[in-house]
C-alpha cells in the first residue's frame, strides 16, 4: 500500500466518485482507477460497489476507511507540527462572504503568504449557504462565514461579531423615534437575498417571512444594498462599521429599533480531517487579523 493509494481511496469514499476524486487530487480518472485497483489487489478484497451514480464502499472498504481516515489525519497533524512552513507546498482554498472580502481579506492573504511562502491561496466569494455547501463537498478548505454550525466533522474558530442596524438616508422622512418591526413594514425595505444568513434572523424579528412583507426588496450584495440606501430608495439592514463612512458623511443615519437584533458571529470553519494540514493554521491566522469586534488582537 502506498500513501497515494490511501489518499485516493479516502477521496473516492468522501466524494463517492472516481471523477470527483480525480479533480480533487488534480490527476486523471484513469490514475484514480489504477490506484484503487492496485489497492484492491494488494488487500485481496473489493473496496467499492456502484449504487446508481455513486461509488460506495463495501464492508471491507468501510473497515479500511476507519483506519485510513485516522492515519491521514495524524499525518496532516504531524506535517503541520513538524514541517517548516517555508517548505510547505500546495494550495489552500478559502471561501469568504462579501463582508470579509471588502474589509480584511487583503490582510489575511498577506499573512498567509508570509507564513506559507510557497502555498497558493485560492479565494472564493459567495453567500454563506453556498460556502457551507462547498465546504461539505470539499470544494474549499476553510470557510469564513457566520456561524456557528452544528456538525461534528467541523472545527470552528471565532472571528468576532458584526453589528448590523437598520439605516436610512436623510431623504427618507422617518422620524427620530423608537421603531418597531410593524413601523418598518410600511416603508420600502432593502435587505440581502433570502439565501443570506440574515434571512432567518430578520424573519424572526418581523415574525413573518421576508418575501411576504409588502415592500421588501432584495439584493445579493451588501455593496448594492448600501448604494440603494444612500440613494434614498429604502430602509436597509447594514453592517455598522462597514457603513461608517456613509454614516459620518451624513449620507445614512442609524435608526433606533426595538427589539434590538443580536450581532452576527463569524467563524473560520474547516474539516477536522483536513488532509493537507493547512486549514487549522489558516483559521488561526484569520482569527488574528479579523477586523470584527472581539476578535483576538493581531
Amino acid at each position: 500500500m502506498t500513501l497515494k493509494q490511501l489518499e485516493t481511496f479516502f477521496w473516492v469514499v468522501r466524494l463517492k466518485s472516481f471523477v470527483a476524486a480525480a479533480q480533487r487530487l488534480n490527476t486523471a480518472q484513469s490514475t484514480v482507477s489504477m490506484r484503487i485497483n492496485e489497492l484492491e489487489e494488494h488487500l485481496g478484497v473489493r473496496l467499492f460497489e456502484r449504487q446508481g451514480r455513486s461509488m460506495v464502499p463495501t464492508r471491507s472498504g468501510r473497515d479500511l476507511f476507519w483506519y485510513v481516515d485516522r492515519a491521514l489525519a495524524m499525518l496532516a497533524e504531524a506535517r503541520e507540527q513538524v514541517a517548516n512552513p517555508s517548505v510547505q507546498r500546495g494550495t489552500v482554498r478559502v471561501g469568504v462572504t462579501e463582508l470579509v472580502a471588502v474589509t480584511w481579506l487583503s490582510d489575511l492573504v498577506t499573512r498567509i503568504n508570509a507564513h506559507y511562502p510557497d502555498v497558493s491561496v485560492e479565494l472564493n466569494v459567495d453567500l454563506t449557504v453556498d460556502q457551507l455547501r462547498k465546504l461539505e463537498e470539499f470544494q474549499i478548505d476553510v470557510a469564513l462565514v457566520p456561524g456557528p454550525i452544528k456538525a461534528p466533522e467541523y472545527l470552528q474558530v471565532s472571528l468576532g461579531s458584526v453589528e448590523f442596524r437598520w439605516m436610512a438616508s436623510p431623504r427618507i422622512p422617518i422620524g427620530d423615534v423608537l421603531l418597531t418591526p410593524g413601523d418598518l413594514e410600511s416603508w420600502p425595505l432593502l435587505m440581502l437575498t433570502p439565501q443570506s444568513h440574515l434571512h432567518p434572523v430578520l424573519g424572526s424579528w418581523f415574525r413573518s417571512p421576508l418575501n411576504e412583507l409588502p415592500h421588501a426588496n432584495f439584493a445579493n450584495s451588501i455593496g448594492a444594498v448600501l448604494e440603494l440606501a444612500v440613494a434614498g430608495l429604502g430602509i436597509a439592514y447594514l453592517p455598522v462599521e462597514h457603513s461608517r463612512p456613509q454614516i459620518e458623511a451624513g449620507l445614512l443615519r442609524v435608526l433606533t429599533t426595538s427589539p434590538v437584533l443580536p450581532s452576527i458571529e463569524y467563524y473560520a470553519i474547516y474539516n477536522r480531517r483536513d488532509s493537507q494540514g493547512f486549514s487549522e493554521t489558516v483559521a488561526n491566522i484569520a482569527r488574528l487579523c479579523s477586523g470584527f469586534k472581539s476578535a483576538a488582537p493581531a
